[in-house]
């Protein structure tokens, strides 16, 4: 039986989530040793949708810092 080694790393991911819910801007702050990992987790952050911030009733640009963390098996 052959031991897995499991891999774990975490990255730091800004954006900012546009009025309609749409990510704009991702950039990693602080990436992986491995560019394909950090251009696949940004490809994924483009796809996510939320809910708008609101500011006086009013959708509003939220600009948020991100923690994604790895686990490789």
């Amino acid at each position: 039986k052959a031991e897995t080694e499991e891999i774990r790393t975490k990255l730091f991911v800004s954006f900012v989530v546009d009025e309609d819910g749409s990510v704009i801007n991702p950039i990693i702050k602080k990436g992986t040793t491995c560019p394909e990992i950090d251009k696949q987790v940004l490809e994924r952050i483009k796809m996510l949708k939320f809910e708008p911030g609101k500011q006086n009733g009013k959708p509003v640009k939220v600009q948020y810092n991100f923690p994604i963390i790895i686990e490789i098996r």
